[in-house]
């Protein structure tokens, strides 16, 4: 596994913990939830049995929506723990993830094509770009507050 799937594992972890960090018990509970159902679909992926293909589908569609959750529940949080963070913030941060993995792709394989705005891997490692220089603004705000 390489780092960027190990981030995004740790993400998918942390996610239902975030979920409770909202202040709403039903996201929380949503999210520990969707996070059951994926590692009952993985453990079923992985245990050998055929009837797994019919489920694929249901599999990419629940990665999406925890994934998005995922998201959501980073924002609130961050909004949460850090009110002064605004929309231009976090378009800030979309926008510099976004170029970041493009730059990444474009290093990676020394090539660059118009179907890389939309891969998969590259989506993926916007998202997980992003969370982490949302971490590193809400941290930096917060750090900007104690020290005033």
């Amino acid at each position: 596994m390489d780092f960027l799937g190990l981030l995004l594992w740790i993400g998918l972890f942390i996610n239902p913990f975030l979920g409770y960090q909202t202040g709403e018990k039903w996201i929380g509970r949503l999210t520990l939830g969707s996070l059951l159902v994926l590692m009952g679909l993985f453990l079923y992926r992985h245990s050998g049995f055929d009837a797994y293909e019919s489920l694929q589908s249901v599999w990419d569609v629940l990665l999406t929506v925890y994934l998005l959750m995922l998201v959501m529940n980073s924002y609130l949080v961050s909004r949460r723990l850090v009110p002064e963070l605004t929309v231009f913030h976090i378009s800030f941060i979309a926008l510099s993830s976004f170029m970041l993995s493009q730059i990444w792709s474009v290093l990676s394989f020394k090539t660059w094509k118009t179907s890389q705005l939309v891969d998969t891997q590259t989506l993926l490692l916007t998202l997980i770009i992003a969370l982490i220089l949302l971490l590193i603004v809400c941290l930096k705000m917060v750090d900007r507050r104690a020290n005033a």
